[in-house]
């Protein structure tokens, strides 16, 4: 058993893809052992199934991810005025290299008690996603990462006025990809209706000299949408209008 272990800590990368352990080693056989006996009593898998079923899958990374902001009707005004000076860069390509943190969003389902007789049951009514999306960014030194989401702000109301706009007039999408050690996307989701909801202080202090000004915003999204990923498992058979089939 040592032997094998020690074979696991030479050869696993925890963030490669694929690693084959061979089928004997150090009279160990690797195998595929059912998780519960004919008898239908529950077993415990052996260490060589958990050590295979690891280093054949492989680990995903959270420094490998990649973020696409993209607020249409701000781009189109920095591209008019050029009052965000780019010097040649592509505004999303910008924001995507210097997005240092971002959080994958969740979601659950709201649900509510429903007693007939027997144990209560909990109903789902309401499909809810997690909050807002929290993003910091390095902040280069023509501030571009600042007023970006400032003026991006200034869109949701008109100047002078404080009047809301319609939404059509500031709403953008933001995608965010999980990435392998290739650099492929196995898992991407794209945010609708979003929009810059807060843009956090930024703190100075002359103990920061060996440090870079950061910026976090919070973005308000209204959903989002898997557009992108490496299948393993087989997809939901629905009809056209996204109803499940009764029939399954």
């Amino acid at each position: 058993m040592i032997d094998l272990i020690k074979l696991i800590q030479n050869k696993f990368n925890p963030f490669a893809s694929t690693y084959k352990l061979p089928n004997n080693t150090q009279g160990y056989q690797v195998t595929d052992a059912p998780l519960v006996s004919s008898r239908g009593q529950s077993t415990i898998p052996s260490i060589e199934r958990v050590f295979a079923s690891v280093v054949n899958t492989g680990h995903l990374s959270p420094a490998r991810y990649e973020v696409t902001v993209n607020c249409p009707a701000l781009d189109t005004i920095i591209r008019l005025r050029r009052n965000l000076t780019l010097r040649g860069e592509n505004v999303n390509e910008r924001l995507s290299v210097s997005c240092e943190s971002v959080s994958m969003p969740g979601r659950s389902v709201s649900s509510q008690p429903n007693k007939i007789y027997g144990p209560v049951r909990e109903m789902p009514y309401e499909k809810l996603y997690s909050g807002d999306l929290d993003m910091e960014f390095r902040v280069g030194k023509d501030m571009f990462e600042r007023l970006y989401f400032e003026q991006w702000m200034d869109l949701v109301t008109f100047q002078g006025n404080h009047h809301m706009n319609y939404m059509d007039n500031y709403a953008g999408t933001v995608t965010i990809a999980q990435l392998d050690h290739d650099d492929d996307i196995v898992y991407q989701i794209e945010l609708f209706e979003v929009y810059p909801k807060t843009i956090n202080p930024i703190s100075y202090g002359y103990g920061n000299v060996d440090d870079y000004v950061k910026q976090s915003v919070s973005l308000h999204f209204r959903h989002y949408n898997v557009i992108n990923y490496t299948q393993t498992l087989p997809d939901v058979p629905r009809d056209a209008s996204g109803v499940l089939p009764l029939d399954l």
